[in-house]
């Protein structure tokens, strides 16, 4: 039953649906070993964090070689808007990592909690339960903490929209759709490297409005320590 459950975590943790790219997983089987009797799960690891970056790092640059452009601006898409999606991309699931195992500390912690506290099995074991709680309400207070500190929810989200929108712009670019239409790369170029900067731009000023500004007033309305 305990490792029913365990599997069932690994997987939630695991699975991320807007950082994934299906096509291109690769997948192993870990056997592990439980110190106490129960079946044996069988758990999948998904190897997308490190494999699946350098996958679309790979993809994206081959793109960037095939098509019509001086060798100059082919360097500077590289340099400027294939770094600028790796590094949004890894932070964003950088922060979707920790957002998911804080709060499902703090989820888990918090039912936890109450069910040790009516426990009562008697004078013996009263003293380990308590410890215990303390232990967990401990976890739970600095997992809620800690997140809200830093905000990783809303860092996720503020990263994952901003890679999706280099990409999809990207994209239109390199397949000459949307607003690059009836043109060729050459001529597109300008225009392509403009919207990189403005998007640049526009999520420097969402950061600091939006994720600083809300961790600030958050701050601010926190009771002062005398």
């Amino acid at each position: 039953m305990i490792g029913r459950i365990y599997d069932q975590l690994i997987q939630m943790l695991s699975y991320n649906p807007l950082g994934v790219y299906p096509w291109r997983l690769k997948t192993k089987t870990v056997r592990t070993k439980w110190p106490f009797p129960c079946r044996e799960p069988s758990v999948e690891v998904r190897m997308n964090k490190t494999t699946d970056h350098g996958h679309m790092r790979t993809e994206l640059d081959q793109l960037i070689a095939a098509i019509e452009l001086p060798e100059l601006n082919k360097q500077f898409l590289r340099v400027r808007w294939l770094e600028l999606v790796m590094w949004m991309d890894g932070k964003a699931q950088e922060s979707v990592w920790w957002y998911r195992r804080l709060r499902l500390a703090t989820i888990i912690g918090g039912v936890i909690v109450p069910a040790l506290v009516s426990l009562n099995l008697g004078s013996d074991t009263q003293a380990l339960i308590q410890t215990i709680t303390f232990i967990v309400s401990l976890v739970v207070a600095l997992s809620a903490a800690v997140e809200e500190f830093f905000r990783y929810g809303e860092r996720w989200r503020h990263y994952r929209r901003m890679t999706e929108s280099l990409k999809s712009e990207g994209w239109q670019f390199l397949q000459l759709s949307g607003g690059y239409a009836n043109q060729t790369h050459i001529q597109a170029y300008p225009a392509f490297a403009a919207r990189v900067e403005e998007l640049s731009r526009e999520e420097v000023d969402t950061y600091i409005t939006q994720v600083f500004k809300e961790k600030k007033e958050v701050d601010e309305k926190a009771p002062a320590v005398q």
